[in-house]
């Protein structure tokens, strides 16, 4: 994906596209899981507070 796609999927998440925000989530599943494991094993609770966390912040990630 180039840049400038990933910025118009950023801004669609923002502006509320569902879809949107699910793809970007999905893209970035892999680091969401790796920041949230302890001892090996992913922490269910730590990658909810993660993802709760990025949908609560979303605003701040507008490429404008």
């Amino acid at each position: 994906m180039k840049n400038n796609e990933f910025a118009a999927l950023i801004r669609s998440a923002a502006a509320g596209d569902r879809y949107a925000l699910e793809e970007v989530i999905r893209k970035f599943m892999p680091l969401i899981n790796r920041k949230s494991a302890r001892k090996g094993k992913i922490d269910e609770d730590m990658r909810q507070y993660i993802m709760m966390c990025i949908v609560a912040k979303w605003p701040k990630f507008l490429i404008r």
